[in-house]
């Protein structure tokens, strides 16, 4: 018993010169605290700082913050001298590229980028956070030329409907077109719908609107290109993406069902067809369409046209007909004389490659009837390609 109180004096004297501490301490301009029974509780700024997030704010909020600052004053507020002036979404651009999927316009659109320092986007038009001023490569602005004979605004809901069903957005995005519309934050509690709405308004404007001359397309190019591809080329490519199992050399019945479904409301197969008819279909189709529509479009094989020749193509070769004249001179500098663009100085860049030998014409012929065939024979036709010899 008397070690027990000599133990319970001892730990008492203790608690009390603790005490005594803590008060010296505050008094002597801590901020600390003590709680009624002598501890030293955790201030807030303790349990923030010790926090893993605060951390990872600190290591990546803070520079992605300032990542985007500058963004938005390069693209949307350069107020310094010599920097570029915005583009506005009814601001003329220099080019607009539109070739079918697979036909090489990742790569143009990368050797405008890297190599001739022209801000050209892929599938992209949005201006205010992406530097994409000088003009876009896409298939799907391929739209602006189209012609069938459902209702464009069913067209378009149905189009932005099945964006939602996407396993892949299959380069139709929200900024395809241009900039963000309505501010459709996804922290918005009704993201979806405001979304729909944009992208059906978007659609809208876009669907035919290069063959009407007013109101014309909300975002003007001062050249439009169709670039091409040997159609084999392209269909063994979209054949090796779409109608191949994973690791395997068979062919499936069906392609994915939303492109099969993307290419239904477009007009261009029946979605009865199986995966390689489907592809064939989509590539005479997407060609034939545009052609039909606009004789005038000016084409060029990407197999036998440099980086160079189609900047000059798009009248970057010419000071007067260049829409931000140092465009010009920095062409010159990497290309050279306009009159030579035989240009094998800068060669277009093989990005996305897809087939790699995983898929040959013979595997295909076998799901492809006779009269798809005929189509395609008629585009190579068309395209100024020899159809292969050895091919029926």
């Amino acid at each position: 018993g008397t070690t027990r109180r000599r133990r319970g004096l001892k730990g008492a004297l203790d608690d009390k010169n603790e005490k005594q501490k803590r008060k010296n301490t505050a008094e002597k301009g801590s901020v600390t605290t003590i709680d009624d029974d002598g501890l030293d509780p955790e201030t807030a700024w303790d349990v923030i700082r010790h926090h893993p997030l605060f951390w990872a704010l600190l290591l990546f909020g803070i520079p992605y913050f300032l990542f985007l600052g500058w963004r938005w004053v390069m693209l949307q507020y350069p107020f310094l001298p010599g920097m570029r002036p915005a583009v506005a979404m009814n601001d003329t651009r220099q080019i607009l590229i539109i070739g079918s999927m697979s036909s090489g316009t990742s790569s143009i659109a990368q050797s405008f980028r890297d190599d001739l320092q022209i801000e050209v986007g892929h599938e992209d038009s949005d201006t205010l956070w992406k530097f994409v001023r000088d003009g876009t490569v896409s298939w799907f602005h391929g739209i602006r030329f189209w012609k069938t004979n459902r209702d464009p605004m069913h067209v378009s809901r149905d189009l932005c409907l099945l964006q939602w069903t996407f396993q892949e957005n299959y380069g139709f995005g929200p900024t395809l077109f241009g900039n963000p519309e309505y501010n459709c934050s996804f922290v918005h509690p009704q993201f979806q719908k405001c979304y729909l709405h944009a992208c059906a308004e978007s659609l809208d404007r876009e669907y035919g609107c290069a063959l009407n001359s007013s109101p014309g397309c909300a975002t003007p190019f001062q050249t439009t290109l169709l670039q091409t591809r040997e159609p084999w080329k392209i269909i063994q490519s979209l054949s090796a993406k779409y109608c191949l199992k994973q690791h395997e050399k068979a062919i499936v019945a069906k392609p994915p069902s939303t492109l099969s479904r993307l290419l239904e409301i477009m007009g261009l197969v029946t979605g009865h067809e199986n995966c390689v008819e489907q592809m064939m279909l989509y590539v005479t189709g997407y060609y034939n369409m545009i052609m039909d529509n606009e004789p005038n479009i000016v084409t060029y094989p990407i197999e036998k046209t440099s980086p160079c020749q189609v900047a000059a193509l798009a009248g970057l070769g010419n000071l007067s007909t260049t829409v931000y004249p140092p465009n010009h001179y920095r062409f010159v500098e990497v290309c050279g004389d306009v009159a030579d663009q035989s240009s094998t100085k800068i060669e277009t860049r093989r990005a996305n490659v897809i087939n790699k030998g995983r898929i040959s014409i013979e595997d295909l012929l076998p799901h492809v009837p006779s009269s798809t065939l005929g189509q395609l024979k008629a585009l190579y036709q068309r395209l100024g390609y020899e159809y292969p010899k050895n091919i029926p």
